[in-house]
């Protein structure tokens, strides 16, 4: 996210308060669509993994990538 500093010299620059509330809540609303589909992916990779186990494939690619993906997103939340 925004650091202090970043927050600072983005109030400074605009001169606006009304148009840093905009660019914060835009920010926020990119954030969670990104993690909104981070999520979708970790569900579709369990679903693949599903499948690839019922079938007797080897899947521990696609496991690596779903570990990944849910490291990433405890990191962020």
């Amino acid at each position: 996210m925004l650091s202090y500093a970043t927050i600072i010299a983005l109030i400074k620059t605009t001169g606006s308060l009304a148009l840093f509330g905009a660019t914060l809540i835009k920010l926020i609303e990119a954030e969670r669509a990104r993690q909104f589909e981070t999520i979708r992916l970790i569900g579709t990779l369990e679903c693949e993994i599903e499948n690839r186990r019922l079938m007797g494939q080897d899947y521990t690619i696609l496991r690596e990538r779903h570990n990944q993906l849910i490291r990433l997103l405890n990191n962020e939340l």
